[in-house]
């Protein structure tokens, strides 16, 4: 995961410093804000579910699926912005920064958290 947060923090800087964002019909950007948002809500009910059952198995893979929703999070994100948005915008590149990076710290945290979780059950 942390190998993931590095790849996210790239993707991010090389999408900024090359202002490519993709774009879409608003018909495929509609219906992947459906998707995303579905996923999204998915993943945290499932990682909800398993924080509550203290398995950490499960709670690994609902974490994989909750990076699995940020991607998707931030590919939607960069689809909105080159639709609706101009790429040679100071907002644009502002908000792909911003969102890069929470991004990244998000991943580094449930990384860390994971990596510290496991010790702690290798000790008790």
């Amino acid at each position: 995961m942390l190998f993931l947060a590095v790849t996210v923090a790239g993707m991010s800087f090389l999408t900024i410093a090359e202002k490519i964002n993709p774009h879409q019909n608003m018909v495929m950007v509609i219906a992947q804000a459906a998707f995303t948002f579905a996923f999204l809500g998915i993943a945290l009910a499932g990682l909800w579910k398993a924080r509550k059952k203290e398995d950490q198995k499960q709670f690994l893979l609902q974490n994989v699926s909750l990076v699995s929703a940020i991607g998707s999070l931030l590919g939607l994100e960069r689809t909105m912005l080159g639709t609706f948005g101009n790429p040679m915008d100071t907002f644009t590149l502002r908000m792909e920064a911003a969102t890069g990076m929470g991004a990244f710290l998000l991943l580094l945290v449930l990384s860390v958290g994971m990596i510290i979780a496991k010790d702690e059950n290798q000790l008790s």
